[in-house]
C-alpha cells in the first residue's frame, strides 16, 4: 500500500517554482550581486506499507526482495580543517527487504511501514540567483540571520546572555542549506530569495 501526495501536481510546483528564481545572465542589473545557487534534484517521499517476510526461503511461497532508497543522496558540509569548509557528496541509503507477494499462503510475516524516496524526477542544477552583496553583510547582518534561523528552528540559539555571535561559521552555514532545502529554495548562497522567506531586509 502507498500514499503519494498528488504526485504530479508536487512536481508542477517544484518545476515552475525552481524557475522564479533564476536569473539570465543577460538580465544583470549593475548595482546588483549574482552567484550560482544550486538547485536540488527532486525526490518524492511516499510512505510505503509491506508485508515483511520472517521465515526461511521456501520455494513453494510467492517472495520477492525488493531495494527501496530509505534517503537520498544529498550534499553536506564537512570541516578539512579549522575554519574552512567543503561540500562533501553524500550517496543514497538503500534498504533491501523481502515481501510476501501473496499473504494468503502464510502467517510468517508482519507489517511495516517505510518512507521511501522516488525518483529523481528531475536532476539538480545550478543556476544563477541575485546575492547579497559582500558590502551588504557587515554590521548585525549575520546576526540577524542567525536569530531569525533560530527561530525557524534551524540554528542552536546561544544561552543568554552570549547571544549569536555574528560570525559566518560551520554551524551557521549548515543552518542555512538545511533551512534552504526544507522550504525548497535555491541552496547554498545568500540568495535574496532565501532572505525573503527569513524577512530579513537588505
Amino acid at each position: 500500500m502507498k500514499t503519494i501526495t498528488t504526485l504530479l501536481l508536487a512536481l508542477a510546483i517544484f518545476s515552475t517554482g525552481w524557475a522564479q528564481y533564476e536569473i539570465n545572465e543577460g538580465n544583470f542589473l549593475p548595482g546588483k550581486c549574482y552567484a550560482k545557487s544550486m538547485i536540488p534534484a527532486v525526490y518524492e517521499k511516499v510512505e510505503t506499507s509491506f508485508p515483511i517476510y520472517l521465515g526461511e526461503d521456501d520455494p513453494n511461497l510467492k517472495l520477492k526482495k525488493l531495494t527501496i532508497m530509505v534517503r537520498p543522496p544529498r550534499q553536506e558540509y564537512t570541516q578539512i580543517q579549522p575554519g574552512e569548509l567543503t561540500l562533501i557528496d553524500v550517496p543514497a541509503i538503500h534498504k533491501t527487504i523481502t515481501i510476501v507477494k501473496d499473504t494468503s499462503q502464510t502467517n510468517d510475516y508482519y507489517w511495516e511501514t517505510f518512507e521511501e524516496y522516488l525518483g529523481p524526477f528531475e536532476e539538480g542544477k545550478l543556476i544563477w540567483t541575485e546575492v547579497i552583496c559582500d558590502n551588504k553583510r557587515k554590521g548585525n547582518f549575520i546576526q540577524r540571520l542567525q536569530e531569525r534561523l533560530a527561530e525557524a528552528g534551524f540554528y542552536p540559539m546561544p544561552p543568554e546572555p552570549l547571544g549569536v555571535s555574528g560570525r559566518f561559521d560551520t554551524d551557521t552555514k549548515k543552518a542555512l542549506r538545511s533551512f534552504q532545502e526544507a522550504r525548497q529554495l535555491p541552496v547554498g548562497t545568500l540568495n535574496i530569495a532565501t532572505l525573503k522567506a527569513l524577512e530579513i531586509r537588505y
